[in-house]
């Protein structure tokens, strides 16, 4: 019976099979069983939780670190009919008060919020009106890591999670070490059983380096920018990469900006790039003044669309 429902919710995510430890992780949490997983970014962390919410009993509650994310999530699940909601600080007061009377209703199976609006007086009022159901922590390495100096609040997330009578804890990052691992599995008494890390290789993620003449360079790039997403390192400044694709070059903005998902799909595959630029090992985003540099090493993100 328990396959049979995980194999309907899957498909009701869009999903034909599980990636691997997200059964693992999934069962754990309907089980009651709390757990740990470390899953390389892109290998479906918000899955593990997600069917839980929806085939376990009580209120699933997801410690997000950012807004906009928790934006993202909400909207996702939203589309799909789970009904999902967020508490944060930009909503308003009449917002809070539909929300809470959602929560008591049942009409939300998850809840989203940061780890500082836990302790607020609204979130201590739906706990004690809402039956709790599964704890999941995004991004749990900042309990163990720099939580104390970054975001002190993760420090508080064990007693929150014992205060409330949670079923169990789902606590979810890409990067852990061994002593992570044990901080988290201590913090929330995780059985080693129940700690499942996938192997960071992706098969359709690789390097390639070639050395190329400089007349064939160009020619070698727009190549492979036809075949698939590629990031490529250049050491050519904005105004000679201007020269190189006069027609192609929009103004820099984040991949990851409203701007660039909005971007329609188009037909031949071409490419939008903004530049960003590489100071030791961050990544700085470069404004539109960065068109008159020449002399800095930049890294062109290319996203093809099909």
């Amino acid at each position: 019976m328990l396959s049979s429902a995980l194999e309907d919710t899957l498909r009701l995510f869009g999903k034909e099979r599980f990636r691997p430890m997200q059964r693992e992780l999934v069962e754990c949490a309907l089980e009651g069983r709390s757990c740990i997983g470390i899953l390389p970014t892109g290998s479906g962390k918000s899955l593990c939780y997600q069917i839980p919410a929806v085939l376990g009993n009580g209120l699933t509650v997801v410690v997000s670190p950012l807004i906009a994310l928790m934006r993202d999530q909400v909207a996702g699940l939203e589309k799909l009919g789970v009904a999902a909601a967020r508490y944060d600080s930009t909503l308003a007061e009449e917002d809070k008060a539909a929300l809470m009377d959602r929560l008591k209703s049942g009409g939300v199976r998850l809840l989203f919020a940061a780890p500082e609006s836990l302790e607020s007086p609204w979130i201590q009022q739906v706990m004690e009106l809402v039956p709790p159901g599964l704890f999941v922590v995004d991004e749990a390495h900042c309990l163990s890591e720099w939580g104390h100096s970054f975001r002190p609040d993760y420090l508080g997330l064990p007693v929150f999670f014992r205060k409330h009578g949670f079923r169990s804890v789902m606590a979810l990052t890409a990067t852990a070490t061994e002593r992570v691992c044990r901080d988290l599995a201590g913090l929330f008494g995780v059985s080693d059983e129940c700690i499942f890390r996938a192997a960071p290789y992706r098969a359709n993620i690789f390097r390639q380096v070639e050395t190329l003449k400089d007349q064939d360079k160009t020619a070698r790039l727009v190549e492979l920018l036809k075949e698939a997403a590629v990031l490529p390192w250049c050491t050519r400044g904005p105004a000679k990469m201007r020269k190189t694709f006069p027609t192609n070059w929009e103004k820099p903005v984040s991949p990851s900006s409203p701007t660039m998902r909005a971007c329609p799909r188009r037909r031949g595959g071409w490419f939008r790039m903004s530049f960003w630029l590489v100071r030791r090992t961050c990544w700085w985003r470069r404004l539109p003044s960065a068109w008159g540099l020449t002399s800095r090493t930049c890294v062109p993100w290319c996203i093809t669309i099909p």
